[in-house]
């Protein structure tokens, strides 16, 4: 029974683009050993990680989403394990109710919405006390409070 899989890399930042492409030709060769084809790929670049790994504090970060049979997994496990320039990887299988990642802001020309100029904020209309009003009701309200006092 064929499935999708999505395979998640991270990969040393010591390897330059070219060593990258290198290993994800690699992998992409292991699942068309196995009977697979990756259907996309998408190069997320460099992170930050949460947490170092082998003392490296940063990973260059690929998602292939393939198709195969299960014997495949099995066999990308066994291979990645071997790799010293993967740090860490995870092949899931694809439930085919999951919407896809597909980060296509970049492709459709949108523009980057993080940056630039921030928009109002409540707090620049609301009044010391929180409410929405301006400051002149208040005065109102003090001179109703006092004729009531009387």
């Amino acid at each position: 029974m064929v499935r999708k899989y999505e395979i998640a890399l991270v990969i040393d930042t010591e390897r330059d683009e070219a060593g990258v492409k290198e290993i994800v030709q690699k992998v992409t060769s292991i699942v068309k050993a196995n009977g697979g084809e990756v259907d996309r790929e998408d190069h997320w670049g460099r992170r930050q990680l949460a947490y170092p790994i082998n003392k490296k504090e940063w990973g260059t970060y690929v998602v292939l989403i393939a198709s195969g049979e299960n014997s495949l997994v099995s066999e990308l496990n066994r291979q990645l394990r071997i790799m010293d320039d993967v740090l860490r990887f995870l092949v899931v299988h694809k439930d085919k109710y999951a919407p896809d990642f597909i980060p296509r802001a970049r492709e459709e020309g949108r523009p980057d919405r993080r940056g630039g100029e921030r928009g109002p904020r409540d707090r620049d209309f609301r009044g010391r006390d929180g409410g929405t009003s301006s400051g002149d009701d208040s005065d109102d309200d003090q001179d109703e409070m006092s004729a009531h006092a009387s």
